[in-house]
């Protein structure tokens, strides 16, 4: 029989790294099909949420800061096509995004959520998510509400006095050429883990989000352009927890 150690983290969750039990990265070949197996639809499957024209609104609707002109969208489009490699693309796209200075949103870069329950469904036999960027209200900010007692690492995933919690929006990036397919795999997988929270939040509220209803997000990209997605999750036929993208 194979020899089994298995590895703890902080916060209790077990790795068996037997030769018969292995955890399977975001970045293994066999990851798309394990998620799929667990319930986190693969890229092809879309399902639009039942608030889609809601969320296609507020997507569309008038900025209210000035646009970029020109010469700024081009040099931005220089140096995303330019771009060598992940890291400089995730740069580029970052230094674009709407900074938020009230104290209490933040974004965390590259963080794995070491503290986030295992077995938990969708994550069976998967290693703990990690965004290249996720953001959201820092876990201060809830109290005196005791949020890691009562709801756990799902809801605060990484151990930090200051950590994101009950997150809403990962991102996940790749080189110019890179693999978006990949891209969208993993944002698949991140966005079921912020639904997985928020839906035990609202159990723990009594208030249920309605079924179909889509209230966290993610995008992808590889510099020139951005994809964004809307999470959800609804039963099955048998009564399975399927992971919307």
């Amino acid at each position: 029989m194979p020899k089994s150690r298995k590895s703890q983290t902080k916060s209790g969750r077990t790795e068996d790294t037997s030769s018969s039990t292995k955890i399977v990265s975001s970045s293994d070949l066999r990851f798309q099909k394990t998620a799929v197996k667990n319930g986190v639809l693969v890229p092809m499957e879309y399902t639009e949420p039942i608030n889609f024209n809601e969320i296609w609104e507020y997507l569309n609707r008038l900025r209210q800061s000035a646009s970029p002109d020109t010469s700024a969208y081009k040099e931005y489009l220089f140096d995303a096509a330019t771009a060598g490699n992940e890291d400089t693309v995730k740069q580029v796209v970052i230094g674009h995004l709407k900074k938020y200075n009230d104290g209490s949103y933040r974004s965390a870069y590259n963080q794995q959520f070491t503290e986030y329950p295992d077995t938990v469904g969708f994550n069976d036999g998967l290693s703990a998510p990690k965004p290249d960027l996720v953001q959201g209200i820092n876990l201060q900010a809830f109290e005196p509400y005791p949020v890691m007692e009562k709801l756990g690492g799902s809801a605060v995933p990484i151990p930090d006095p200051y950590a994101i919690t009950l997150a809403h929006l990962a991102e996940e990036f790749k080189r110019p050429d890179g693999d978006l397919m990949q891209a969208r795999s993993q944002a698949a997988y991140d966005g079921a883990s912020l639904v997985y929270a928020r839906d035990r939040a609202r159990e723990s509220m009594g208030t249920a989000d309605l079924p179909g209803n889509a209230h966290v997000g993610s995008f992808i990209s590889g510099g020139t352009h951005i994809t964004t997605f809307a999470h959800f999750a609804m039963k099955d036929a048998s009564g399975k927890t399927i992971y919307h993208q």
